[in-house]
């Protein structure tokens, strides 16, 4: 059960927003009557905020005021010593708008635009505070719809990979399968050696919304960081999962290229449904695909070392089919990278020992990447790198 957050910031905005929505119109009413559905069984907890009730048959008329009659004015309520109505609109609203219509993220963006401007202008009405306090909220939101993690983001993008996740502990249906550690491999490497079909993937569980990401850097994190980012934490554990980018996507100039990589646990790549690029734990393995790297490995990335792919061949703006894939085995940490070279350039080096060529992150949008806070966590890699394009 989540606490309520006590905080100065958190309790002035809990009163601004009690006092500016206690006086909710007419309309409100019967989306709070039609509210009374199985679904709404669990009560919500907000900053300052006591649980209310969970259905409106639950609301008694001594301890919830009417919505049809006019709500009395504060200074009414303190001179004849009565109490504040208890706190039920902000909740029950925020409720019936997350659960009655689809995943919030994608109604935000969907309505971002105008947010945004009606927003703004509510800000700009200074003398009344509860339209101020309204209008902050609705810049806000747009930023959560829009929020980016180290898996994607759910806002739809033209120039990014679209990712989908997929449990194999679960089938279509959501029943249980046989999936174990040593299963796991054998899925793996039954896709990528069938040429990344996707058949093989359909037959587990696949989460509904998908995330649309430039790059693939992932430092060393939780497991359960990954389902989480597509909002399934409470439908999956943290292992046996994949996600599968794809794409197609353009070299900003002629030569030749090659991909960097690394996965705790999985990390592979297919250029036109060829693999050119297996980067997996050492402990997962895909004899059926029998790919190997050409070169040595490189320098330390999270849990294991960077290998090399295979050389491709491009023409500016030559259009090519990119396939990705990740994954977590055990379910305790997960980490994964991918960089790219090109034939010729030089990077510089890294401040480790051992191979130490840098690279830079493979990016579809010019993006600020963090560089790693431990040597342990992320390889070093070299900023300012080749912007690639993608297309959908």
């Amino acid at each position: 059960m989540t606490k309520p957050v006590n905080s100065p910031v958190a309790a002035s905005a809990s009163e601004w927003f009690r006092s500016a929505l206690i006086r909710s119109p007419r309309s409100l009413e019967r989306k709070l009557k039609d509210s009374d559905a199985p679904h709404l069984s669990a009560p919500i907890f907000l900053p300052s905020f006591r649980p209310v009730a969970t259905r409106a048959s639950e609301w008694s008329d001594s301890s919830v005021p009417s919505l049809t009659t006019k709500t009395q004015s504060h200074k009414d309520r303190t001179e004849k010593n009565e109490p504040t109505p208890p706190n039920f609109v902000l909740p029950l609203c925020l409720r019936v708008f997350v659960v009655k219509t689809p995943p919030l993220r994608s109604v935000l963006s969907a309505v971002r635009p105008w947010m945004l401007s009606v927003g703004r202008w509510m800000l700009g009405v200074q003398r009344k505070r509860q339209r101020a306090t309204i209008g902050a909220a609705l810049l806000l939101l747009p930023l959560a719809a829009t929020a980016q993690n180290e898996f994607g983001r759910a806002e739809v993008s033209e120039a990014a990979l679209v990712g989908s996740l997929y449990d194999l502990k679960q089938t279509q249906n959501r029943r249980p399968t046989a999936m174990d550690q040593t299963q796991y491999g054998k899925v793996v490497d039954e896709f990528l050696s069938s040429g990344w079909n996707e058949s093989v993937l359909n037959r587990y569980y696949r989460v509904t919304r998908p995330l649309y990401t430039t790059q693939v850097f992932i430092p060393v994190m939780p497991a359960s960081r990954g389902p989480s980012a597509f909002g399934a934490e409470a439908l999956m554990k943290s292992s046996l999962w994949v996600i599968h980018y794809k794409g197609q996507v353009a070299a900003p100039t002629d030569g030749e290229w090659r991909f960097w990589g690394y996965g705790g646990e999985i990390c592979a790549v297919a250029v036109n449904g060829k693999t050119v690029l297996v980067a997996n734990h050492v402990l997962v393995q895909t004899p059926l695909t029998n790919w190997k790297s050409a070169e040595e490995p490189g320098q330390r990335a999270g849990s294991g070392r960077l290998k090399a792919g295979d050389w491709i061949s491009l023409k500016a703006g030559q259009i090519v089919d990119l396939d990705i894939l990740i994954g977590e085995r055990g379910g305790s940490t997960f980490d994964c990278f991918l960089l790219i070279e090109k034939k010729g350039e030089t990077y510089g080096n890294a401040t480790t020992k051992g191979h130490n060529a840098l690279f830079p992150v493979f990016q579809l949008a010019p993006f600020n990447t963090p560089p790693p806070v431990s040597p342990g966590r992320a390889p070093q890699f070299s900023p300012n790198g080749p912007i690639w394009k993608a297309f959908q």
